[in-house]
């Protein structure tokens, strides 16, 4: 049966939230903020955490967490043992079959925790984690990003069936991306040969295997935004960046940008401040009876 648009309710649904940036620039952060907005009114909150050490963070918070690691993992006596893919798969169904619902799953980090895992079980399967020595050698990163597009499609869609805001936190690197259509051509040695390659803008894009991957994880999240300390802050604090500045993709389905881009001091790094902005739109996706939505965003 068909939706209708005009009752999907923003300021009540989950939402799909992506960060990246490097280590301590406020990733955690964000996603604590998250976890207190979401135990204020009520609800539960739940996480997968890799490394172990990120529980930290989330210390004296009623959050309950899985850990994702594999510690009889031992790539230099090719001992590959595995379960966190395993784990993930089973409570992950656990939490979606919870009741009641939880308001909130964060993922912290995603590189280390659920794509680690899925890379592991194909080395697991190869029996060889250097790839260099495999018949085909490009075969794990093609079987790497068909295995994380179902698992991306699914925390997507375990927002939906529980109405939780998904927060996933990744690490940030720098690769070329081809969506961005800034190519040039170089003449690169290979063999003793010189070949002819086309390459593109390079661009900070999420830690991952393989470019095909890192180019869909954007494409699942309504709110995608980079993490970046402010320099020389005292007291120390972090900020967004909302919008792509060439090397930053980040953007929103939710259409707030603009009035995120008003905020004098740039765009805190609070999950209630930017939820409050998403409420300001009436839960509709258009600016509540009133007015804009600028009033008071920025206080």
């Amino acid at each position: 049966m068909p939706s209708n648009a005009k009752d999907l309710d923003l300021a009540k649904q989950g939402l799909n939230w992506t960060l990246i940036g490097p280590p301590k620039s406020g990733k955690t952060h964000f996603a604590r903020s998250a976890v207190d907005w979401v135990l204020a009114r009520g609800k539960s909150a739940k996480a997968f955490i890799a490394p172990r050490a990120e529980s930290v963070g989330y210390a004296g918070r009623d959050m309950e967490y899985e850990v994702l690691e594999d510690p009889e993992w031992d790539s230099a006596n090719k001992r590959f043992e595995t379960t966190m893919a395993a784990t993930f798969d089973r409570q992950l169904a656990a939490w979606e079959k919870a009741t009641p619902a939880p308001g909130v799953l964060v993922l912290d980090t995603m590189n280390k925790g659920p794509s680690t895992g899925v890379l592991h079980r194909i080395i697991r399967e190869e029996g060889n984690d250097n790839f260099q020595q495999l018949n085909n050698r490009f075969q794990p990163y093609m079987t790497y990003a068909l295995r994380m597009e179902p698992l991306m499609a699914r925390l997507d869609l375990f927002r939906w069936r529980t109405g939780a805001h998904v927060i996933m936190l990744w690490h940030q690197e720098m690769k070329e991306y081809q969506p961005s259509g800034i190519s040039h051509v170089e003449q690169d040695k290979v063999g003793g040969q010189f070949k002819t390659f086309t390459h593109y803008r390079q661009a900070m894009l999420p830690e991952m295997w393989g470019k095909q991957s890192q180019e869909s994880v954007l494409a699942y999240s309504d709110m995608a935004f980079y993490t970046a300390p402010v320099l020389n802050s005292n007291p120390y604090r972090c900020q967004l960046h909302v919008l792509s500045d060439g090397i930053r993709q980040a953007g929103a389905r939710v259409p707030i940008l603009g009035d995120l881009q008003k905020m004098p001091n740039g765009v805190p790094n609070e999950f209630g401040r930017l939820m409050e902005v998403v409420a300001k739109l009436g839960g509709t996706g258009r600016p509540a009876a009133g007015g804009p939505v600028t009033e008071g965003v920025a206080k």
